[in-house]
């Protein structure tokens, strides 16, 4: 049986793509972009570790322009101008931030086509998973098309320490950048990831008490996290909505580590 995890990085980076949306195009209302990861073949495991966004319109399968952007910002990848640390990953799939994946059958389609027409000599071809990705209800279910319909992949939320990779990009992109003004996306998620790892390892450290699930100082942990963003106000991004979000990323480890805690019990 096959064995994929989605780790929270994913996650991270689809919610900060989102974000940046609702700043600089607010009507915006369909997200998607391109699913980065990596194939054992030896254990039969998917890891999935990270994202990056495509220009989609919503309607039906990507037009010339989206075509040539999607291009575009996969040999920026492939160069490791920005994309340094996901340069050596294979494209694994897609996401796009509606719950229906029946929807997209065409696309799903003609995005494996056109990942696998860009593959490199040192790269494989994986094209494979769906993730739904519901900002309103931060619910996220894994596809894969078989026989060509989308069916539910097994799969879980995996934090590893690979999450500490992360940050050591961002902070290297930022020493280089020092005396510039670099990329809005790169702050924004440096930041975010910073603190989060911080506030994850404290939460992580009170995980072998299995009452955490009702431990109102897990509520509280989280608040400090949205409190050390002074950039969410400069960006008039609603709270409401920078709050589902990150309380999305903090349920979704959390419920993995108290199911491992209570198993072992």
């Amino acid at each position: 049986m096959q064995q994929t995890n989605v780790h929270p990085q994913v996650l991270l980076s689809i919610s900060s793509q989102i974000l940046a949306n609702k700043v600089n195009f607010p009507s915006k209302t369909i997200h998607a972009g391109i699913l980065l990861g990596f194939f054992n073949a030896k254990i039969n495991k998917t890891d999935i570790f990270d994202s990056f966004e495509i220009s989609y319109s919503g309607k039906d399968e990507l037009n010339q322009n989206e075509v040539e952007f999607l291009k575009e910002r996969q040999q920026l990848r492939l160069k490791g101008d920005k994309w340094n640390l996901f340069k050596n990953l294979d494209i694994v799939g897609w996401y796009i931030t509606d719950n229906n994946p029946h929807n997209y059958l065409k696309l799903h389609k003609q995005l494996q086509t056109l990942t696998e027409s860009e593959i490199q000599e040192n790269q494989t071809s994986f094209f494979k998973y769906l993730l739904c990705f519901d900002p309103l209800t931060t619910q996220t279910t894994l596809f894969e098309l078989e026989d060509n319909k989308m069916q539910i992949s097994q799969s879980k939320i995996e934090p590893q320490s690979e999450e500490m990779i992360g940050i050591t990009s961002l902070f290297s992109q930022q020493k280089s950048q020092s005396n510039k003004k670099y990329d809005l996306r790169v702050n924004s998620q440096l930041q975010m990831i910073t603190f989060l790892e911080k506030m994850l390892q404290k939460l992580l450290q009170q995980l072998d008490d299995p009452l955490i699930v009702n431990d109102p100082l897990a509520l509280l942990k989280i608040n400090e996290v949205l409190i050390s963003f002074p950039q969410i106000n400069q960006q008039n991004i609603e709270q409401d909505y920078f709050k589902l979000l990150i309380i999305s990323y903090y349920c979704a480890i959390l419920k993995l580590d108290i199911t491992k805690i209570r198993k072992q019990d």
